[in-house]
């Protein structure tokens, strides 16, 4: 049996086969300037985490101003297994207890573990989050258990809840990120802050019960705020050199109230104001995606799907470039829930064709040809959406015409894919006036 998934690459998403548990090969060493990755994955994959690697080794230098100093020749280690009994054998091996999440950083070896996530999305998540506190504890604070956990967990998400651009990792912009609901941090904090028994004030305090997305809630606003993000650095800094061997919680509330002559409850009204304007630009509906803002990548053996947050009555017009490599993929309107939408579909057999779903099933409302050299599992088509008194589409700059309904005010429009992958760039969206 193997696994598909997803996963970015310099040059573009591609499809990438991971072996099931007992298929991969014994764990081999690849490295790049920084990292030393050992991996039980093929070589294509080795290299193209390595690159993901070192756009966040580019990216945390910038950020904390300095980069871990290793001895010559040793690189930073990682050790990414295909399966939870690889990567539990091998901290076992290293004198390690492995843990329960699907990964950590040790202190004692330096080392990053984790293993093979359901996506390639939440395994470069995962190794970010990983390979960021292994940053922050040999750059900027000690190799220990003395940051705060809100700050040491909260900058772990921070840089794993990035957008990769298939170069680059985008920091700041959680609103452009294609997440499950159930692990979309944005919302979920969005959700606690809704929650009258959700209690501020305890995620400072050493019985606070960890919740990843406050952590990242807390971190991710003091970096956007101007007031919280210009002493930031210094905060790190005084909490490297705290000199008490007590509650790292109590510390960093001491250190933090030194830096910014405020308690850290106090920051609770400035971050509620800024995540009630924080909406996320997309809403996954079935998996599974990647990338995030302009550019996006769909895959599943049945339908991946995905709408954009705003309503049609919101929406003039909507356009993205496609290339694909499926069955049918391109754009959904009039989406009222996953058993109510219309799929306006390039077919890999050469036409194009509007589809409803209801009821369970599928009922096509008329199909075309499409127009000559629109093919996009040949090369990039543009495909663009106009809502108005009738939907019209256009492809490579030609009008296809099928009988679509107009959506209404409350409905949503979005994107899909269709047994196998498809690519959308350049995904912009335009309101009404």
């Amino acid at each position: 049996m193997r696994r598909f998934v997803v996963a970015a690459l310099a040059a573009g998403f591609v499809l990438l086969a991971l072996p099931a548990a007992g298929e991969g090969g014994a764990p081999v060493v690849f490295e790049s300037e920084h990292y030393a990755l050992l991996t039980d994955l093929p070589a294509s994959e080795a290299r193209s985490l390595l690159r993901v690697l070192e756009a966040f080794h580019r990216a945390a230098s910038r950020f904390y101003g300095r980069a871990p100093r290793t001895r010559k020749g040793v690189k930073l280690a990682v050790k990414l297994y295909t399966t939870r009994e690889r990567f539990a054998e091998a901290m076992r091996a290293d004198g390690l207890t492995p843990p329960e999440s699907g990964g950590m950083y040790a202190y004692s070896t330096r080392a990053v573990y984790l293993f093979v996530q359901p996506t390639a999305a939440y395994t470069r998540h995962l190794l970010v989050h990983e390979c960021s506190h292994q940053f922050l504890h040999l750059s900027v604070c000690r190799n220990d258990g003395s940051v705060p956990k809100w700050l040491d967990e909260g900058l772990a998400e921070y840089f794993g809840n990035h957008v990769w651009t298939g170069e680059e990792l985008v920091l700041g912009r959680p609103e452009e990120l294609v997440r499950l609901d159930g692990n979309f941090r944005l919302l979920q904090v969005k959700r606690h802050l809704a929650d009258p028994g959700w209690k501020f004030a305890e995620i400072f305090e050493p019985d606070w019960k960890f919740d990843y997305a406050d952590a990242w809630g807390v971190v991710n606003f003091m970096l956007a705020s101007p007031r919280y993000s210009k002493k930031f650095r210094k905060l790190l800094e005084a909490v490297r050199k705290r000199g008490d061997a007590g509650s790292p919680e109590r510390a960093g509330k001491r250190i933090f109230k030194s830096v910014y002559r405020r308690e850290p409850k106090e920051m609770y009204e400035e971050l509620r104001a800024y995540y009630a304007d924080l909406e996320p630009r997309y809403r996954v509906v079935w998996t599974e995606w990647d990338g995030g803002g302009a550019r996006l990548a769909g895959f599943s053996k049945t339908t991946a799907l995905l709408r954009f947050s705003g309503r049609a009555s919101e929406v003039s017009a909507f356009s993205f470039t496609l290339k694909m490599d499926c069955n049918r993929a391109g754009a959904v309107v009039a989406y009222r829930g996953p058993d109510d939408f219309v799929e306006l579909a390039v077919e890999r057999g050469g036409t194009f064709a509007a589809i409803r779903r209801v009821k369970g099933g599928w009922k096509r409302l008329g199909a075309v040809p499409l127009p000559a050299g629109a093919e996009p599992w040949k090369g990039p088509v543009r495909f663009e959406v106009e809502l108005g008194e009738a939907v019209r589409v256009r492809l490579n700059g030609e009008a296809v015409k099928v009988a679509a309904p107009v959506p209404d005010g409350a409905s949503f429009c979005g994107v899909f894919a269709e047994a196998g992958r498809a690519e959308f760039e350049g995904v912009k969206t335009t309101g009404r006036r």
